[in-house]
């Protein structure tokens, strides 16, 4: 509570968003060095206080071993962020603070999508510009240049016009449903020509595992939520997948609506 404070301070201050992540201890690193969020702090963190070898018990790595559940992570997020961005856009007059919070949610979406294409065939790496040569080279010509429109926003934001963030929005989500299903059909050597097959595979793939399976067991007792053995992210992506496939569109989206509510306060917790 008090990180979320201070946060909110400085976003009001600085005029961008100031987020902290969840404390930990320098013993229990080792135990998230191969995420990656972590991945990307040793990378290309800037320390500001403390011992310079803060970050020395994270792992080495090979960055093109990244889990591929570290995808379905990415895909979680960005795909919700989308769903949050449409209930804004549902508001009888966005203002600029929503405008704004829209187009920063559409575009982590689209390069989110890039992030696990690359991830889901063993080729992400450090480094934004690295990754957009990547795909230019390996992803659909669709899929590098909304990748490269979006870093190119986040090097220089500006605020798109409102009557532009619908169109916007529908690209953004059709991309990221097809980067599931070509990211599963990478991951799973399989052709998964539909939303059912899809979210079989994100079911059953071993390969998506992540997490110990007895604190998965406890996690899923507690929160009523999907397979007993597997972590609930992977339940919550398959929700999110059906409820994105089922909501193409803007007037489908009602924040009231039970399946999301249910749906968002898990989110909350293993987001």
């Amino acid at each position: 509570q008090v990180l979320r404070e201070l946060g909110s301070a400085w976003s009001a201050k600085l005029g961008v968003d100031v987020d902290f992540a969840p404390c930990r201890t320098v013993r229990s690193l080792h135990r998230v060095g191969h995420t990656l969020m972590y991945r990307e702090l040793k990378a290309g963190h800037r320390l500001l206080y403390g011992p310079v070898d803060a970050l020395a018990s994270l792992p080495v790595f090979d960055w093109q071993q990244l889990p591929f559940a570290e995808g379905n992570r990415l895909l979680l997020n960005r795909g919700t962020g989308l769903a949050l961005a449409a209930h804004r856009l549902r508001q009888p007059e966005p203002g600029g603070e929503n405008i704004d919070f829209i187009a920063r949610n559409i575009f982590k979406a689209l390069l989110g999508c890039g992030d696990a294409f690359l991830i889901a065939r063993r080729q992400y790496g450090p480094g934004i510009r690295e990754r957009a040569r990547s795909l230019r080279q390996a992803a659909p010509a669709e899929l590098a240049d909304w990748y490269e429109k979006a870093m190119a926003f986040k090097f220089q934001p500006a605020r798109p016009e409102l009557e532009a963030l619908p169109d916007l929005w529908r690209q953004a989500l059709a991309l990221w449903l097809s980067t599931c299903r070509n990211a599963l059909e990478a991951i799973t050597g399989r052709e998964l020509p539909t939303p059912e097959a899809q979210r079989d595979a994100l079911k059953n793939a071993a390969c998506l595992h992540e997490g110990s399976r007895w604190r998965n067991c406890l996690l899923n007792i507690r929160y009523h939520t999907g397979n007993l053995l597997q972590h609930p992210r992977r339940q919550l992506l398959i929700e999110l997948h059906r409820y994105l496939t089922t909501h193409r569109q803007l007037t489908d989206y009602r924040p009231e609506e039970r399946q999301w509510k249910d749906y968002f306060q898990l989110w909350q917790r293993f987001n």
